[in-house]
């Protein structure tokens, strides 16, 4: 029973072991929690980075690995351009910086912020190597891992004028017909999840504005002209800081998934394959 327990939408399955016990997690967590096996990932991870090998001395007390961090830092060099949303380089930018300039230090991380159709373009066109998009369905062209997925929430200033909560901290999507509402234009995916969603409910959102740009959509919402449904990571310093509430959606479905991608045209060159794991 940790601490914000209810408010946790993510589990990742970090512990080899732990697939095995898969569907007791799942059992034992509230109902919208997402469950990230890792295990794919990693095994592909491995067969790229592993060297070939035909055989093996064996014996007790022997332990096999692929190089050690020294190692690759040593043959990896260059420049990598990774392209991600907005709010989640706000989230995790810096961190990616130290990782990379701590663990390669002769590989030079450029970060590029920009929505999904945005990202897929740079990468169809060579202007980035690696990008993170929510759309797993964009482009057969597109090759990648899946990374997760990001809870939508309803995101608000503390005074805004909101329905009473269905539950505490919980708002029904059906109640929020007629609230002033600023959300990504029609072209993003989240967009056309959010308008599905309504046309399902039998609700007509009132969309106030229609904004790409997360600081701006976090200047309308501190100016108490709309609320927003985002990820709750695009909004999580503010929310953290008591500036905006933060209201989950429950049943909705609501999420944006998310996807490590790199274009199939493109070779994935050495530094790229040392920055796709960190």
């Amino acid at each position: 029973d940790p601490p914000d327990g209810p408010r946790i939408d993510v589990v990742v399955l970090a512990c080899t072991h732990f697939p095995l016990i898969r569907d007791a997690i799942a059992a034992a967590c509230p109902p919208g929690v997402t469950l990230i096996d890792t295990g794919a990932a990693v095994a592909r991870q491995a067969l790229r980075v592993a060297p070939a090998t035909s055989s093996a001395p064996a014996g007790p007390g022997v332990a096999y690995v692929t190089g050690g961090v020294a190692n690759q830092a040593a043959q990896a060099a260059g420049v990598v351009v990774l392209a991600i949303s907005p709010a989640v380089l706000s989230a995790i930018g810096v961190r990616l910086i130290d990782a990379v300039a701590r663990d390669f230090p002769q590989i030079r991380l450029q970060l590029v912020g920009g929505y999904s159709r945005y990202v897929l373009e740079w990468l169809l066109q060579g202007r980035v190597d690696i990008g993170i998009l929510s759309d797993l369905g964009m482009s057969a062209q597109i090759q990648g891992d899946a990374l997760g997925h990001a809870r939508v929430v309803l995101t608000a200033r503390k005074d805004f004028a909101l329905p009473p909560d269905c539950r505490p901290g919980e708002l029904d999507f059906a109640s929020l017909a007629g609230v002033p509402l600023v959300l990504p234009t029609r072209g993003l995916g989240l967009r056309r999840s959010i308008e599905a969603l309504a046309a399902k409910t039998g609700i007509a959102l009132n969309v106030a504005y229609e904004v790409d740009d997360t600081d701006i959509v976090k200047q309308l919402v501190t100016s108490g002209r709309a609320a927003t449904l985002l990820t709750r990571v695009a909004m999580r310093k503010e929310v953290q800081a008591g500036m905006f509430v933060e209201k989950a959606l429950p049943g909705t479905g609501l999420v944006t998934p998310s996807l490590l991608a790199t274009a199939r045209s493109r070779p994935i060159t050495p530094a790229m394959k040392a920055v796709l794991p960190v």
